[in-house]
């Protein structure tokens, strides 16, 4: 998938050293992954159940590259399947040097694009802490609408919205 300025892969066993490093800087660990610091072998779990997701047609995850640096993992969006919910849930990060730019904005718009098309959803469906207003930002700007505030697992969640 591309989208103006980014590509999206999926993520496979060639991308574990690079989301280590992603996945455990502090602004993003706090977000993702029950907010604990990842090891090798977690992430080698990660990928391959994101695999597996993809496999039965669920979405899994991609690692986004800016186009002029093919190579260079910047983020990471897809579709991840959290339990006890219907549908995959989508799910997004950039570096943090890369916020400010319009990268999530964008990530967002062509991983909602993906879900409704590609993967067929009839919704796309996102949450985020409360507290993470700039997330919620980037799913409104992506086209997303607050649909419900839920507390689950001591975090008070933000639920967002995106229909055809």
């Amino acid at each position: 998938m591309e989208s103006e300025r980014l590509t999206l892969k999926p993520i496979d066993e060639s991308d574990i050293d690079a989301l280590l490093v992603l996945w455990n800087e502090p602004d993003l660990r706090r977000q993702f992954w029950g907010a604990e610091e990842l090891s090798r072998q977690d992430v080698a779990m990660l990928v391959t159940e994101s695999k597996a997701l993809a496999a039965e047609g669920k979405g899994g995850l991609h690692r986004v590259s800016d186009k002029g640096e093919p190579d260079t993992v910047v983020g990471f969006g897809g579709y991840w399947q959290f339990e006890g919910d219907e549908l995959p849930q989508i799910i997004f990060g950039l570096a943090p040097d890369h916020w400010g730019m319009g990268l999530a904005t964008e990530l967002a718009r062509l991983l909602i694009a993906h879900g409704l098309d590609s993967l067929e959803l009839p919704v796309v469906r996102g949450g985020t802490d409360a507290a993470n207003v700039s997330s919620q930002r980037v799913m409104e700007k992506a086209g997303m609408n607050f649909v419900e505030r839920v507390r689950a697992g001591g975090k008070d969640i933000r639920y967002y919205e995106a229909r055809k």
